[in-house]
């Protein structure tokens, strides 16, 4: 079965990627979701986006569609599938305690990371020329 999920598993740079890069982002957007020492309820949505970039980045932009309405219950991005695939988190929870079920298991451990680097593409974008 040549499922998205097998593409994605297999894929050695991919995996390499996820294990190297995902703790850095997922701590970038701790930094960006943070105010005064406390994380917003918005780190759900920037990690969400971390994700997303990750599929486009393996599928492409034009395969992985993250317009779905904020009114959809529990779908946030669909991947070369019109339907959609909705997954409770009780049915989350059950795959997760399945020995078949594929991971990528990933090392986070927290770096020093300069606040500013949460400002660089903004930054940029004001220095860009137009």
């Amino acid at each position: 079965m040549n499922s998205v999920y097998n593409k994605l598993f297999d894929d050695n740079l991919i995996v390499k990627r996820v294990k190297n890069k995902l703790p850095h982002l997922f701590q970038l957007a701790e930094l960006e979701s943070s105010r005064n020492g406390k994380i917003g309820m918005e780190i759900g949505s920037v990690r969400e986006r971390i994700l997303i970039a990750l599929l486009m980045y393996k599928f492409g932009i034009d395969i992985v569609d993250p317009d779905i309405p904020i009114t959809a219950p529990e779908i946030d991005v669909c991947v070369n599938n019109a339907r959609g695939v909705e997954i409770s988190s009780e049915a989350l929870s059950i795959l997760e305690n399945r020995e078949d079920t594929r991971r990528i298991d990933i090392n986070f451990i927290r770096e020093k990371i300069d606040y500013r680097e949460v400002y660089t593409k903004w930054l940029d974008a004001w220095r860009e020329e137009y």
